[in-house]
């Protein structure tokens, strides 16, 4: 194992990764020509939502994950004063993506990671996601985002604002600037 100084001196590919992933201008262009196609057809609108969701859903599941890979890249070289190798860290974050979307949510809510606001927005978007999932009736008080349908330009335009909010915070904590 190598000596560094600090214990995100190992996690130099995963930044990388991290800046790869989430290209914002590319994201932006993404979801505004998406909200553009937004019209007074609830079908459409309902596949274009679900998309987004579906989106943001993936992106906090990454924040999430690698928030805790963080915190144990940290634990470890405060603990054994060197970073973790490359197969260490791929076993962890094998082991990380075993754990459900909520149970990871929690731990890293419990560790104060992201903030009262972000929580409820990750919270939120877990559950719109969880009604696409398992939906069985579309019930608009199911799709609903701070009182807004999402299915309506307003509430799925609050949820991308709402989205950046997260982002920051994550990038934040991860020491990468947004």
């Amino acid at each position: 194992m190598t000596n560094n100084s600090s214990p995100k001196a190992g996690l130099g590919n995963l930044n990388v990764l991290i800046g790869q992933a989430f290209i914002e201008k590319e994201q932006d262009a993404y979801w505004e020509n998406l909200i553009k196609l937004f019209t007074k057809d609830k079908h459409k609108n309902f596949i274009r939502a679900r998309s987004i969701i579906l989106d943001f859903h993936l992106a906090f599941d990454f924040f999430l994950s690698r928030a805790i890979l963080q915190l144990c890249v940290s634990g470890a070289y405060l603990i054994k004063l060197s970073v973790l190798e490359e197969k260490e860290l791929s076993r962890l974050s094998e082991s990380l993506s075993k754990i459900e979307f909520g149970k990871r949510m929690q731990v890293v809510f419990n560790l104060g990671i992201f903030s009262p606001d972000s929580q409820t927005i990750i919270s939120k978007v877990n559950e719109l996601r969880n009604g696409f999932a398992h939906i069985k009736k579309v019930n608009d008080a199911t799709f609903n985002y701070k009182g807004k349908s999402i299915f309506e330009l307003e509430g799925i335009s609050e949820i991308i604002k709402d989205y950046d909010k997260v982002h920051n915070e994550f990038f934040n904590f991860m020491g990468i600037k947004p």
